[in-house]
C-alpha cells in the first residue's frame, strides 16, 4: 500500500483535495490516508477519512481530539514529551507498515524548523528504500540517491533546483537543462544547483557520489 501522509502546516483543504482526488482518479485501491494530529482535520474537510490515525494531538482543541480518537479505531497515540515529532514518528509507522511509497502533505509553512526537520526526515524513507516527497502548491521535494529522469510536460513547476543533502555530489551529469553538466562537482556549501530549468523533453540527472535535494518550484 501507498501512503498519504497529511501533517498541521500550511495545507489548504481544498488544494488537498484536488490533489488527491487526482491521485486516487488514477490509482485507486493503492493508496491510503494517514492523518497527522491536526492533519486528520485537514483530511476530512479536503472529504478524505483516514485509514489511520496518528499525534499527540496537541495542535487541536480536546473536544477535537476526543471527537478524533472516538471516530478512529486505527490509531496511534503518542506521549507529547518525546524525542521526535508526530511527523517523524508518522513517517516511520508507515514505513514499518510496509508502504511501499509515501507523499507527505501540510509538511511545509511558516515554521521552518519544522519545514527543514521535514525535509531531512525524507531520509528516513530513503534509507528504508521507499521513494518519498513532500507536497504543498509551489514545491515538490524528493530525496535523489541515484539516476533520475523528469518528464517537462509532467515537472511540478517551472523550475528545478539540485541541493546537496549530506555533502558534497560527484560525477553530477545534467542532460536536457538550460544549464547542462558532465561529470562534475556540487559544494555542499553551494547554491550552484538552484532554479535550473527543463529544456528538452526530459532533464536527465546522474551522479556518482552523493545524495540531492531534488526541488521542483513553481515560483
Amino acid at each position: 500500500m501507498k501512503w498519504i501522509l497529511v501533517a498541521g502546516g500550511s495545507c489548504d483543504s481544498q488544494w488537498l483535495k484536488r490533489e488527491l482526488d487526482e491521485i486516487f482518479e488514477k490509482e485507486s485501491g493503492k493508496w491510503a490516508c494517514m492523518g497527522i494530529d491536526s492533519g486528520t482535520l485537514r483530511l476530512l474537510q479536503a472529504g478524505y477519512t483516514p485509514q489511520h490515525v496518528t499525534g499527540d494531538f496537541d495542535s487541536v482543541t480536546p473536544g477535537e481530539k476526543e471527537k478524533i480518537l472516538d471516530a478512529f479505531p486505527e490509531k496511534t497515540v503518542l506521549n507529547p514529551v518525546k524525542d521526535d515529532t508526530d511527523t517523524e514518528a508518522a513517517i516511520r509507522l508507515a514505513v514499518s507498515m510496509g508502504a511501499e511509497e509515501i507523499r507527505l502533505y501540510g509538511a511545509s509553512g511558516s515554521r521552518l524548523d519544522h519545514t527543514i526537520a521535514n525535509i531531512r526526515l525524507l531520509a528516513a524513507a530513503e534509507e528504508a528504500g521507499i521513494p518519498a516527497m513532500i507536497v504543498d502548491p509551489c514545491n515538490r521535494i524528493r530525496l535523489i540517491s541515484g539516476d533520475t529522469v523528469i518528464e517537462r510536460r509532467s515537472q511540478y513547476g517551472r523550475y528545478i533546483s539540485l541541493i546537496p543533502f549530506d555533502g558534497p555530489v560527484s560525477g553530477l551529469t545534467l542532460k536536457g537543462f538550460r544549464y547542462g553538466m558532465d561529470g562534475g562537482e556540487l559544494a555542499f556549501v553551494s547554491s550552484l544547483g538552484i532554479s535550473n530549468e527543463i529544456t528538452d523533453d526530459t532533464g536527465k540527472i546522474s551522479f556518482t557520489e552523493g545524495k540531492l535535494l531534488l526541488m521542483e518550484t513553481k515560483d
